[in-house]
Order: structure tokens, then C-alpha cells, then sequence
């Protein structure tokens, strides 16, 4: 078990998806299941968050180029950049 411990390099936090899969499959065999994976994030769920995340990110940035593109075509542009 020592050997199989030390060839894998986990780190506590923010650890790749393979990496804790790994783990995960190596340390199946444990007296209390329900305290398994107590400090291992799950897996599908930050997938998820990631994948929510990006979607976000492009929704903004397609309002930011439309409402850029607005101000370009309008005078409300010339307006704001007087102010400063």
C-alpha cells in the first residue's frame, strides 16, 4: 500500500480530474465508505460549475460587443467619452 501511495502525487487542493479518479479507484477498499472521499471534491459537480461557468462568460461577452458596437453606432458614444 506504502508503494502505491507514493507514486501518486496529489495535491490537497485543487487536484486534476484524472488524478483523483485515480485515487478514488486505488483507495475503494475502506472500512467506512461513508467516509471515504469526505475531502475529495466531486468530480461531476465542478465539471458542471466549469461548464456553467464558460457558458456565463460568453453570454457577457456577446452583450459587452453588442453594447460596444451600440455605442460606436449611436452619439451616445461621443457623450461618454467627452466625460473623460
Amino acid at each position: 500500500m506504502e508503494k502505491l501511495l507514493k507514486e501518486f502525487n496529489v495535491p490537497a487542493k485543487h487536484g486534476s480530474e484524472e488524478e483523483l479518479s485515480l485515487w478514488r479507484k486505488l483507495v475503494m477498499p475502506v472500512k467506512n465508505p461513508k467516509r471515504r472521499f469526505r475531502y475529495v471534491a466531486n468530480l461531476d459537480k465542478r465539471s458542471a460549475v466549469q461548464e456553467q461557468k464558460a457558458k456565463i462568460g460568453e453570454k457577457l461577452q456577446a452583450c459587452l460587443v453588442l453594447y460596444m458596437e451600440e455605442l460606436e453606432s449611436t452619439d451616445a458614444g461621443d457623450v461618454l467619452y467627452e466625460g473623460l
